[in-house]
Formats: structure tokens, C-alpha cells, sequence
């Protein structure tokens, strides 16, 4: 799996998945396929080739804001219109208490 530098990544709009904490990465990824958020990604077919825990590794500058390291799943996905990597990061107790699940997708070289 390609490694994705550290970003802010929560800095765009995005509609959370509302699905429970305990939610497969599998579920979340097929909640997005039904929301079209996919196909708006010019998706249609998919297979996922590798899932997997990663972090976030801040910058010394990011840290000195206050960032931190963040856990997320990362879905590897053979497509249609080439690689892609999702991003997922469950609701978090302490701070997103009504969200649900983050989700970014990436363009994998």
C-alpha cells in the first residue's frame, strides 16, 4: 500500500457515514457505494485488495498546533478508473460523540 504523507485531512466538508463504532471497514465502504459516493468519484466496479490499521505521523510543526497521531483504517481498492486508498476513522467517544465515520479517498500512484 502507498504510504500517504501526514495532512489535516479533516479540513473539508464531508457527510460522516452514521454507522456504529463497532461498523467493518467492509459496511463503511459499502455505505459510501450506496450513497454514491463512489460513482461520484467516477467509480462502478471495485475489489478491495488490502485493508489495513495505519496512523498519522504529525510534522514537528503540526505538533507544535496541537495535532497529534491519529489511528485510521486504509482500504487499498482496485477500480475502474485505477487505484484508490479510503481512508476511515470510526466515531470518536471523546470528541464526535453524534458523528459517524471520517472517509477520504485518494488517488493510490
Amino acid at each position: 500500500m502507498a504510504e500517504l504523507p501526514y495532512q489535516m485531512v479533516k479540513t473539508y466538508m464531508f457527510q460522516p457515514v452514521e454507522l456504529p463504532r463497532s461498523a467493518s471497514p467492509d459496511s463503511v465502504l459499502r455505505e459510501l457505494e450506496r450513497r454514491g459516493i463512489l460513482s461520484q468519484k467516477g467509480i462502478a466496479r471495485y475489489t478491495i485488495l488490502q485493508t489495513r490499521a495505519v496512523q498519522t505521523t504529525p510534522r514537528d510543526l503540526d505538533r507544535q498546533a496541537g495535532m497529534h497521531v491519529e489511528d485510521y483504517t486504509a482500504i487499498l481498492l482496485e477500480t475502474d478508473r485505477g487505484r484508490k486508498i479510503v481512508l476511515l476513522q470510526p466515531p470518536n467517544r471523546s470528541t464526535r460523540q453524534d458523528a459517524g465515520w471520517y472517509y477520504r479517498i485518494y488517488d493510490s500512484k
